[in-house]
């Protein structure tokens, strides 16, 4: 059982940080719209007794992450084949015959 253990976090890191490889190497992000908002007035009570006024710019971005299917497949049908085997593995053990 041990030797499983070592296999299997081993796979399990290694599919994880190829996963995690694949999902930042291959995520697209576009800019679909990009628009300055009007001013927001960010004046305090001091500011305002001292006849002072406090505005803060806003700008707005729409953003849109794409990434290739195969790749989200890739990292469920691969963690489905960890669960998958470690459930064979819990199997076997509880019910073993000798």
């Amino acid at each position: 059982m041990k030797q499983f253990l070592i296999a299997f976090v081993t796979l399990a890191l290694i599919h994880s940080a190829v996963s995690f490889a694949a999902f930042r190497l291959f995520t697209k992000s576009t800019v679909l719209s990009s628009f300055e908002g009007p001013p927001v007035e960010t004046t305090t009570t001091e500011q305002r007794d001292a006849g002072e006024a406090s505005f803060v710019m806003t700008n707005t971005k729409s953003v849109m992450c794409s990434r290739p299917t195969v790749v989200v497949f890739y990292m469920w049908s691969g963690y489905f084949g960890l669960i998958v085997s470690a459930l064979y593995a819990l199997y076997s053990r509880l019910f073993q015959t000798h």
